[in-house]
């Protein structure tokens, strides 16, 4: 399934996160097959990096138990092939740009066609440099998903909106992942302010927790991002909290 026709087939699409390679492959694969069998309706496929900068304590401890499990981007796609083999649920990397300049543009993306992985996201790669792959988004039919955060300037935010492919990507705090609460007001403003200059879906994460969180941002993004919560019950062997997240987003 593409992802724009999640948007038409789901009302209010839930997206998950996860940290290829935390726990190991197996486990990791595992946890990712829980995860839509549970209801997802698009998974991020995260790599892992040892400076993510965007990133809070919960991810970054899930890239560092990734890392010295032995993940790195062929584990990526190697569980993208596992994954595609049984479900049609669209397929999202998000990466750093570092590891993807190390394991080669055209390889990367390449791979990324092959394995049938729509699109990327690379919270370091700024707007204004996007030229660094584009050549090889359009070579490979890969979408790049655009980044705006809440205090994105008006001319940027259009641009970035006007350019955008997939779905945009709202930061819904100003800061990290998993470190503060979103005030829904402030997210509201500049989801409208993006929904003026695209029809391009707009999708809302950092920062989403409860099942308040998540009845209150749909009445203002087309779609959320779980990430650090699931984690962190994950973690905590809470399973059965996931699911309920889950189902509470349908």
């Amino acid at each position: 399934m593409i992802i724009q026709k999640v948007f038409e087939k789901h009302k209010k699409p839930l997206i998950s996160y996860l940290m290829v390679g935390d726990g190991g492959y197996d486990k990791s694969l595992a946890y990712a097959k829980f995860l839509i069998d549970s209801g997802v309706d698009m998974l991020e496929l995260g790599v892992p990096f040892s400076d993510p900068v965007a990133d809070g304590e919960i991810i970054l401890k899930a890239g560092q138990r990734a890392l010295k499990s032995g993940a790195d981007i062929d584990m990526v796609f190697e569980m993208a092939k596992a994954l595609n083999s049984e479900y049609d649920v669209p397929l999202v990397i998000m990466s750093y740009l570092n590891p993807i300049f190390c394991y080669g543009y055209d390889r990367f993306f390449s791979q990324m066609a092959k394995h049938g992985i729509e699109a990327v996201i690379i919270p370091d790669l700024p707007f204004e440099e996007r030229g660094e792959i584009e050549p090889f988004l359009k070579q490979y039919d890969v979408k790049q998903i655009a980044m705006v955060a809440l205090n994105t300037g008006e001319e940027r935010l259009k641009a970035i909106a006007e350019n955008s492919t997939g779905f945009v990507y709202l930061v819904a705090v100003k800061g990290i992942t998993g470190t503060q609460r979103p005030v829904i007001e402030a997210v509201g403003e500049v989801a409208k302010s993006i929904k003026t200059a695209t029809k391009t879906p707009v999708v809302a994460g950092f920062g989403i927790k409860s099942s308040e969180d998540i009845e209150a941002f749909h009445q203002i993004v087309d779609g959320i991002v779980i990430a650090s919560e699931f984690i962190r019950l994950r973690e905590e062997g809470a399973l059965d909290s996931i699911r309920s997240l889950i189902k509470t987003g349908k």
